[in-house]
């Protein structure tokens, strides 16, 4: 689990809350929270012109120009030299995008990492000046409805149980398995959220079940093998 992606999901996650009126969710994230702790501002950009500085003024913006929904997207793999599970250690390196079904065009979203040297060379926690781009021109998103997104929810819980059942027999004994891979095995096929679960302060108070906090929590563990990382 990166910085970037936590940050993307909790964009993604709060802002789909709040465009449905969760004014709680809306005003949640804000750079106290935890998506946003190594960040030292964030701003939105679209044409070359900043639209907000906190996210809740980015999802009013979007609620103005006739949001409805974000929804995370992965860009197709962009270096033929380097592979994804290396590329991803840099910044910029996810590949995830935040896209809004905006009116007239939806659009995308990208989040620019700049590192502050300042802030580097203070050993600051805060290091990071985070810009968000609307990506030009503007791109289809498809529309989730709740069966698609069951399904998805599903199809992913699937993939990542093989994947952790590959790590835990190809492992074997060892404190990646029994500190990581096994506890989020047994995170994601529990028929309720397990506690302590890290990864839920992504997500608002309001608007996801059972299915979808197990996921997520699940995913958090096992990609915090290797400590995780802040950018």
């Amino acid at each position: 689990m990166t910085g970037e992606l936590a940050q993307a999901i909790a964009l993604a996650a709060h802002g789909n809350a709040a465009l449905a009126g969760d004014s709680a969710a809306r005003r949640a994230l804000t750079l106290q929270h935890d998506a946003f702790k190594v960040a030292i501002s964030v701003a939105f950009v679209r044409g070359g012109a900043s639209v907000a500085t906190t996210p809740a003024a980015w999802f009013d913006h979007l609620r103005g120009r006739g949001a409805r929904r974000l929804a995370l997207t992965l860009l197709a793999r962009r270096t033929d030299w380097l592979p994804d599970h290396e590329v991803v250690a840099f910044a910029g390196g996810s590949g995830v995008m935040i896209a809004a079904d905006v009116r007239p065009a939806p659009e995308l979203w990208a989040g620019e990492w700049r590192a502050n040297f300042t802030a580097l060379h203070a050993h600051e926690h805060r290091v990071w000046d985070v810009v968000y781009h609307a990506a030009e021109p503007p791109v289809p998103v498809r529309a989730d409805e709740a069966p698609a997104a069951q399904y998805e929810l599903e199809r992913t819980r699937e993939r990542l149980r093989a994947a952790l059942e590959a790590m835990i027999a190809f492992a074997g004994a060892s404190r990646w398995t029994t500190g990581f891979f096994t506890p989020a095995l047994a995170m994601l096929m529990s028929a309720e959220v397990l506690v302590p679960a890290r990864g839920l302060e992504m997500l608002p108070a309001k608007g996801y079940g059972v299915a979808a906090r197990r996921l997520l929590a699940g995913a958090t563990l096992a990609g915090s093998v290797f400590g995780g990382s802040g950018s």
